[in-house]
């Protein structure tokens, strides 16, 4: 997704799932990012599409989260919900100084 929408620049580690056995939602994987960046947990962000899979990792490791939706419906679970990956690079750098830059792809 990084990649694909040419992000590279925005973010300093990618994360690929299932890496170590660890998938989405299950939360250990966010105690590995904590020890892999020595980042807390309240300095990410996790970018998704998937209610199930992202929002859900994000409330069961008490991380912010932001939806990415087509037709800017919303998700009363996720801290933000945008439509757009302009509106997703525009979050990042008007909290920048709150989240740091970690991708996750699936």
């Amino acid at each position: 997704m990084v990649t694909a929408f040419g992000l590279e620049q925005y973010f300093h580690h990618t994360i690929i799932a299932g890496r170590d056995g660890m998938s989405k939602p299950h939360p250990e994987i966010i105690n590995y990012l904590e020890q892999l960046t020595m980042i807390s947990r309240n300095q990410f962000l996790i970018i998704g599409d998937s209610r199930h899979h992202d929002i859900k990792l994000g409330r069961q490791a008490f991380v912010d989260t932001c939806l990415v939706t087509a037709g800017g419906c919303s998700c009363p679970h996720a801290t933000y919900a945008v439509s757009s990956t302009q509106e997703v690079v525009s979050l990042v750098y008007e909290k920048g100084s709150h989240f740091r830059r970690l991708a996750w792809q699936w």
